[in-house]
């Protein structure tokens, strides 16, 4: 049940903490409402607002190594399917680790994997075997498919 986000219960939060905050400094500090009541609401808010923070810090940096994992998995399989068709390309044109110090270099080699194919075509040798390969790993591609849509763009 999705009723209110969390940025409005926030806003909630901090607008009743205003107002509660009112109330003390211009309230009658002798009565019971004031006394009693606006510290104990200003108290919740404030413990709430301090829980919302930490449980949204936790809940990122989860999220966060979930997307490493991912992006770990569709690395690994990138690697190991490059490797495997691309053994006749030349030596330039071969993608090297694809981590992240590597990322320039990477782009450079993809860049001219592309040229390459585009310029020379693929062999029918390695067109058949590319086919062959994504048949007999056809459930790991299906696979890929919601993995890599949880990537977000600044992931590639």
């Amino acid at each position: 049940m999705d009723c209110i986000s969390k940025q409005k219960f926030t806003i909630i939060l901090i607008v009743v903490l205003i107002a509660l905050g009112c109330a003390a400094y211009f309230g009658d500090g002798e009565g019971y409402f004031i006394g009693s009541f606006v510290p104990e609401f200003t108290g919740v808010c404030l413990e709430l607002l301090i829980i919302l923070k930490v449980f949204e810090v936790w809940q990122q940096r989860d999220e966060k190594r979930k997307l490493i994992k991912v992006e770990r998995r569709l690395r690994e399989f990138l690697i190991f399917f490059l490797n495997h068709t691309c053994m006749d390309f030349p030596p330039s044109c071969r993608p090297g680790r694809f981590y992240g110090i590597d990322y320039e270099q990477n782009q450079k080699a993809l860049e001219k994997l592309i040229n390459h194919i585009e310029e020379k075509g693929l062999a029918e040798n390695l067109v058949i075997q590319v086919q062959m390969y994504c048949k007999s790993e056809c459930q790991i591609i299906n696979n890929l498919i919601p993995v890599s849509s949880e990537l977000e763009n600044d992931h590639f």
